[in-house]
């Protein structure tokens, strides 16, 4: 399991988007939230693929959302450091 810390973000250029139906192709629908007002929801995320670059982070992967798992994307704006915890 691993943690990443990133200092200085910009909240309101940060966001969460949640599609309906994992690994389907083809037109999809879903919600765009700010970050900030999802965090308290979050349950557990499970990254697949990540991007880092010129101060923007972007993980996708799949979201647990009660009982069911959807496709999710995140991405960071951000101004300070990125610090990787990694447990082993």
């Amino acid at each position: 399991m691993a943690k990443v810390i990133l200092t200085g973000i910009d909240w309101d250029s940060s966001f969460l988007y949640v599609f309906d139906g994992p690994g389907e192709t083809g037109a999809f629908s879903g919600e765009k939230w700010l970050l900030k007002d999802f965090l308290p929801h979050l349950e557990r995320l499970e990254v697949i693929d990540e991007t880092y670059g010129y101060w923007q982070a972007k993980w996708s992967g799949l979201l647990t959302k009660g009982e069911a798992l959807v496709e999710c994307m995140v991405e960071v704006c951000y101004s300070g450091e990125m610090v990787y915890e990694i447990e082993e």
